[in-house]
């Protein structure tokens, strides 16, 4: 049987002009216990991003964190619409997973 974990990045706007928006963007990554870790993405968070990366605009971060993601093994699972109702359409948070090690 397949064991998998889980992580989803939560307020990512609808993509428009190619580009990614955040309504407060961050990604938790889930364990058996809840919330092993939390990444903060918003600008405000800009801090303790890695080096070169500190000036991003959020956009180019979520970006990055996808791409990362895909290869770190992450499979996108699904993405639904938040609770946040903004406009047109709405936060949204994309789900991942791969297998456990």
């Amino acid at each position: 049987m397949n064991k998998w974990e889980y992580c989803v990045l939560t307020g990512v706007m609808v993509p428009t002009k190619g580009n990614f928006s955040g309504h407060y963007p961050h990604l938790f990554t889930f364990s058996n216990s809840g919330i092993s870790e939390e990444l903060d993405l918003t600008k405000k968070g800009a801090a303790t991003r890695p080096e070169g990366w500190e000036k991003a605009t959020e956009s180019e971060y979520i970006a990055a964190k996808i791409s990362e993601l895909g290869m770190q093994g992450w499979e996108m699972v699904g993405m639904g619409t938040g609770i946040f109702n903004i406009g047109d359409g709405g936060a949204h948070c994309i789900y991942f997973k791969r297998p456990m090690a």
